[in-house]
């Protein structure tokens, strides 16, 4: 059973819930979701880069989006839709660029029972 979700302390009640559910892999989406979205559109994840030099800046994708770029709607599904709906190789590459960047800030320090958005992908290396 594959559980995506943004908090690597979730843990599933499911396998004492069944018996059949032998094995859960835990995929994590926090700040990956909205970094992904940096990718979308050319130079936003530059300019998210000179937002978190800011004096007091949040230094979250999603804040920088919502406050720099009035994205309001950068976590519902149907904005994110509308963006990579017609650009699907460019997602994935975007997925992929994104859990470099997620491996680098060691985000799932801790946590090596826990995979990245990325690791859902079926590729053909």
């Amino acid at each position: 059973m594959h559980i995506v979700c943004d908090n690597p302390k979730r843990v599933s009640k499911i396998p004492k819930l069944s018996q059949e559910v032998t094995q859960i892999s835990y995929y994590i989406t926090r700040e990956e979701i909205e970094t992904v979205q940096l990718y979308a559109k050319p130079g936003l994840l530059q300019k998210f880069e000179i937002y978190k030099q800011k004096k007091g800046a949040d230094k979250k994708p999603s804040t920088f989006l919502i406050n720099e770029q009035g994205v309001t709607t950068v976590k519902k599904y149907q904005y994110v839709y509308d963006l990579w709906r017609n650009r699907p190789d460019d997602l994935v590459k975007a997925i992929e660029l994104t859990k470099q960047l997620m491996k680098k800030k060691k985000l799932l320090r801790g946590y090596l029972d826990r995979g990245y958005l990325a690791d859902l992908l079926k590729t053909g290396k």
